[in-house]
């Protein structure tokens, strides 16, 4: 693969002089730097926003070669402002081996199978242009055998970068292992590469570091920020990077020093944390750490994935993250990841489902992410280890299913398609999406019913009543453990929430008294839900009767 680094040096810090205070002086004298206001990044406040997380490989193809590409996906982006999209989320852009692209050899190079570096750039000021935001995935903690850090110092202690990386001896022969306490990865096709650990804590990795955020988020260096991102996911983000002891108390000593640095140039610019220690009750560390310690601005709620099942375990999410979440931080609400099992996959999922489970987790507090394809009802699960790939453990295909190709049209070999795995095997014999499966773009955009546009009418309600971006919430008792209750309000309307967890009919009475806002004669109405599910107010007693996955939501005036 080619690697493109536009003005970088991939053998040392990026050759960028970064002055805080200049840009501030110069932003302050010419805010939009003499450029169309249209075209700089967007003024949308993080509660108003709607993420779209792409899987760039797997989206949309625009030359013709089955790999999506950022074309492709500057392409689709009247597409997802339909659906209510404001900020979207590329997993890595870098060059890699891996089809992820999450173990790389340049930091700062965009692989040349997704397009140019001005094909990028392109992307970002279209982006921009339509008031949307762009966040860009980053994982720095690993490198692989082919980046120059640890190309020029394995079995070489006297190389420059002989302390860019880790090494389990003096002779530079044993390097670290990585995640999962591994030491390499094959990829879904075969190839395999080396990875270590980067020493963040080297002083010139530390200023590589914040040059190159500081980079992506000013491409040209002009200071008008029109070609540069609006956030970035960090990806694995730990304390005590895999639990190893050789980067300790990452938060407060690595992350907030470099945010800290990047938002004195742009402080604009946001920061969302991925927590990977997925194993712990989110009650006990929900993600606090994240805002206190390192100054992220977002972080993966995953109280309310892991309760989406569970009335008391997203009761419970909702409260804990209600009760402790810092003002202007967020949590991200999300049904489906790269990193998991489709929702579209779930046991018992059915379009009814899948409607019901959106509406209480994106009308919750906090800010949604919708996982591409999610919206069509894409399914997507591990590769199961019964399943002989031909390919020596440890290799990265079993998630390959969880990130097949947008299903644009109804027939998946159709032009635009980002079928990149259609050779390999058993990857395409055991893929999940299928021509004529009811589950694309075409199958769906013009169906009043289906789930797409369901979406697209979910985010619209959503957009026009700020109660559910910033208004207040709290969960109320139903007389019925299996229904769980929520209020959304704030000074201009009040809502009531119901959603049935059962798998069969389910009655529950709630108190008006027992609302956080007056109710006095107010009169209800129904401004969602399903079609069969049904309401009555009488004598200070709202009476719901939901079908199996059936949710009401009202509104009182």
């Amino acid at each position: 693969m080619k690697i493109i680094p536009y003005r970088v040096q991939m053998t040392g810090v990026i050759n960028l002089i970064r002055l805080p205070l200049l840009i501030f002086f110069l932003l302050a004298c010419n805010p939009t730097g003499g450029k169309d206001q249209a075209n700089q990044p967007a003024t949308i406040r993080s509660e108003d926003e709607v993420f779209y997380l792409i899987f760039p490989r797997s989206f949309s193809d625009s030359n013709g070669d089955e790999i999506g590409d950022l074309n492709g996906v500057t392409e689709k982006l009247d597409y997802l402002q339909q659906l209510g999209v404001t900020s979207i989320i590329m997993t890595p852009l870098y060059p890699s081996i891996y089809y992820h692209n999450y173990f790389t050899d340049n930091f700062a190079g965009i692989d040349e199978e997704f397009g140019s570096m001005d094909d990028y750039l392109h992307m970002v000021r279209e982006i921009h242009r339509r008031g949307m935001k762009f966040y860009m995935d980053t994982e720095v903690q690993y490198a692989t055998k082919e980046h120059p850090w640890f190309k020029e110092s394995f079995q070489n202690p006297s190389s420059q970068y002989d302390d860019y990386v880790f090494y389990n001896d003096s002779l530079n022969q044993d390097p670290s292992t990585i995640v999962f306490g591994v030491k390499g990865l094959t990829s879904y096709d075969g190839s395999y590469l080396d990875i270590t650990t980067v020493n963040l804590y080297n002083p010139a990795v530390r200023k590589y570091m914040v040059d190159l955020y500081a980079y992506w988020v000013d491409p040209n260096g002009d200071g008008t920020f029109d070609d540069g991102v609006d956030g970035f996911r960090l990806d694995h983000t730990m304390d005590d990077l895999d639990g190893k002891g050789l980067l300790k108390n990452m938060l407060t000593d690595f992350w907030k020093p470099l945010i800290d640095q990047v938002k004195a140039q742009n402080p604009a610019v946001k920061f969302i944390a991925e927590q990977s220690e997925w194993d712990k009750p989110f009650w006990e560390d929900p993600g606090y750490g994240f805002f206190s310690k390192a100054g992220v601005d977002i972080v993966y709620s995953f109280g309310h994935w892991y309760g989406m099942s569970d009335r008391g375990q997203f009761a419970k999410a909702i409260e804990v993250e209600n009760e402790g979440t810092p003002a202007g931080k967020h949590f991200f609400l999300f049904l489906d990841m790269h990193d998991t099992d489709r929702f579209g996959s779930t046991p018992g999922w059915s379009v009814a489902r899948n409607k019901q489970k959106a509406a209480m987790v994106y009308l919750s507090k906090g800010i949604p992410l919708i996982y591409y394809g999610q919206e069509l009802g894409m399914k997507g699960t591990r590769l199961p280890d019964s399943v002989d790939t031909g390919i020596p453990q440890p290799h990265d295909g079993s998630d390959v299913p969880r990130r097949e190709a947008f299903e644009w049209s109804r027939d998946i070999n159709s032009d635009g398609m980002a079928t990149w795995y259609k050779d390999a095997q058993p990857y395409w014999d055991h893929r999940l999406n299928h021509s004529n499966d009811g589950i694309s773009v075409e199958e769906e955009d013009t169906d009043i019913h289906s789930l797409l546009n369901y979406y697209r009418s979910l985010f619209r309600f959503r957009a026009a009543n700020k109660a559910f971006y910033s208004g207040e919430i709290q969960v109320i008792p139903t007389q019925n453990d299996s229904v769980l209750a929520y209020c959304r309000w704030d000074e201009e309307s009040k809502f009531l929430l119901v959603f049935n967890f059962r798998p069969e009919n389910a009655d529950a009475e709630i108190l008006s008294s027992s609302l956080p806002f007056e109710v006095g004669v107010g009169k209800w109405a129904k401004v969602l839900g399903d079609d069969q599910s049904t309401f009555k107010v009488q004598e200070g007693i709202v009476r719901v009767s939901l079908v199996n996955n059936g949710f009401l939501v009202l509104q009182v005036r």
